[in-house]
Order: structure tokens, then C-alpha cells, then sequence
């Protein structure tokens, strides 16, 4: 299968990397000089499109790794805390 995302450097932009996606043929910044995150980060954009079931479970690990209270809230306390926060 071939991948929908490649990474891409333009000269003219300083060097910066982008993420061209092969199907509809657009480009976003990845906001990096460092190719080896570049890489990191379009592998991470292609092995999100194989295997979508598994985004969550990573998304949760980082959550419980930030505060492991943000894992188990309720919508109650998420409205609570945006009334709060405005």
C-alpha cells in the first residue's frame, strides 16, 4: 500500500519540512528543520490511516501521562471546568 503522506523540504521556505498529502496533492507545515522529526512525525501520520482503532489508546496513554485525572472525567466536570475557565 502506498503511503499518503510524504515528507517534503523546500528550499525556498529556509529548509522547513511539510507533509504533502499524495491524494489530494496539499501541503501543511510540520514547523521543523530537524528531518529526523519530520520523519517522526509524517510515519506517525500514515500509521494513523493503517490502524485507526489504535489512535485512542495512544491518545489516552499521553492524557494519563499529563494528569491521570483527565482519563476518567466526566462531561459534567468538563463543563464545569470550561464555566470556570471563562
Amino acid at each position: 500500500m502506498k503511503e499518503q503522506y510524504r515528507i517534503v523540504q523546500l528550499g525556498s521556505r529556509d529548509g522547513m519540512f511539510y507533509c504533502k498529502d499524495t491524494q489530494s496533492g496539499s501541503r501543511t507545515s510540520l514547523k521543523t528543520k530537524d528531518r529526523k522529526e519530520a520523519e517522526r512525525l509524517v510515519r506517525h501520520k500514515n500509521e494513523a490511516l493503517k490502524n485507526p482503532h489504535i489512535n485512542r489508546k495512544i491518545g489516552m496513554a499521553y492524557l494519563s501521562a499529563a494528569d491521570p485525572r483527565l482519563v476518567r472525567r466526566i462531561w459534567q466536570e468538563v463543563m464545569e471546568d470550561n464555566c470556570q475557565a471563562a
